[in-house]
């Protein structure tokens, strides 16, 4: 009732024998020839997975039917697993093949697996964009994908920015969002979109009330304002609410210099700075009317003198030659034969500026005066009386 153990494959001999004992000689030894085979071992290439690009993974073995405490690492010779797939190799299925793989105590059965390269992941790098001010020119992004595939761009509020290709172009002051966008191909999935943020600033635009002037009594003029800074062909116009010039000055002002204020204005693109200008009032001129003054005869009585400003202020006289007339007030007193000149002058007030004088020469003629020798007698021979 011998137990036969098997401990490997091959070829054993196996002997009964009897040794016999006091009744029996021993017996003659019979040989037996017992053969052990191979064990089959089932050996399976364990299906595996990678992205576009890399390299093949290690591949792993799956076993069916080792033998107690056996394993692969008992085997002689371990299979070996190789498969055509590439990193460049387009995503797709490729067989894993196993080959070779020895041992004396199983007969490897080798089945191959697969190998699935799926589209690989990108990601999208796109730099934070520098602040820029509206007028600005167009300028070019620069984002990157991963994967080496071009990247496209929209933007999301077009009244601010819009996007050609690479180029953006600036329409309007605001926020942007900006958005790098990658689709993806046969080899890789779309990337995850990528935002930045473009701020454009409003463009500094000074306004200048322009200086006027004018005379008193008049009204103002037009009080107008200059820009500096406007861009793209915009004129005040564009302006959401353009500035407004005042002046407080008012026909009846004095002369002097006044304020022309600006205030309010506003637009979404434009960022005013409002510089005040100057009206200046210079006095209105005048004139005087004085009519030729009649000539004149020693000894005449006083007379009047009448003359007027434009301006409706009095006129005054006075005599540049007061040995042949003086003037009190409007009246001129004859004082002796010549020619006098009397001169009207308007000096001007807050409103009116001094007037051109006005002198008027007249002759003062000497009064005729008759001597008659008044009859005298006298006796012969005395002297004349006087």
């Amino acid at each position: 009732d011998g137990v036969v153990t098997i401990l490997a494959a091959g070829n054993a001999t196996l002997r009964a024998g009897q040794p016999g004992n006091d009744t029996y000689l021993p017996a003659d030894s019979v040989d037996r020839v017992l053969v052990i085979g191979r064990k089959p071992l089932r050996v399976t290439a364990r299906d595996s997975q990678r992205p576009y690009g890399e390299a093949n993974p290690a591949f792993a073995f799956d076993y069916d039917g080792f033998v107690g405490d056996d394993g692969a690492g008992d085997l002689d010779q371990l299979p070996a697993a190789a498969c055509a797939a590439t990193p460049q190799s387009a995503p797709g299925n490729y067989a894993i093949v196993l080959e070779g793989g020895n041992d004396g105590n199983y007969a490897l059965d080798l089945h191959g697996g697969t190998l699935t390269v799926v589209k690989a992941g990108q990601g999208i790098t796109f730099p934070p964009l520098p602040a820029r001010t509206y007028g600005d020119a167009a300028f070019a992004l620069a984002a990157s994908a991963t994967s080496g595939l071009p990247v496209s761009y929209i933007s999301l509020d077009e009244s601010v920015a819009t996007v050609a290709g690479h180029l953006v172009t600036i329409h309007g002051a605001g926020t942007a969002t900006l958005r790098a966008e990658q689709p993806g191909d046969g080899n890789f999935e779309p990337a995850a979109p990528a935002d930045q943020a473009l701020t454009v600033l409003r463009r500094p635009l000074l306004a200048t009330a322009d200086n006027q002037s004018r005379q008193t009594g008049e009204a103002n003029p037009p009080l107008t304002i200059t820009f500096t800074g406007f861009v793209l062909g915009d004129t005040a116009d564009d302006l959401d609410a353009p500035p407004v010039a005042a002046c407080a000055a008012k026909p009846g002002s004095p002369a002097g210099d006044y304020p022309i204020v600006l205030s309010g204005g506003a637009d979404d693109n434009y960022d005013l700075t409002l510089v005040n200008g100057i009206l200046s009032v210079g006095k209105s001129a005048q004139t005087i009317a004085f009519a030729p003054l009649a000539d004149q005869t020693y000894g005449d009585a006083p007379f009047g003198l009448s003359a007027s400003a434009t301006s409706g202020l009095p006129v005054s006289f006075q005599s540049l030659d007061h040995s042949v007339v003086t003037v009190a007030g409007d009246t001129a007193t004859i004082v002796g034969a010549g020619t006098a000149i009397i001169r009207a002058s308007q000096p001007g007030d807050a409103l009116y500026g001094a007037a051109p004088n006005i002198d008027r020469s007249f002759t003062v003629r000497p009064h005729e005066l008759v001597v008659t020798a008044e009859n005298q007698q006298r006796p012969y021979g005395t002297p004349n009386p006087a």
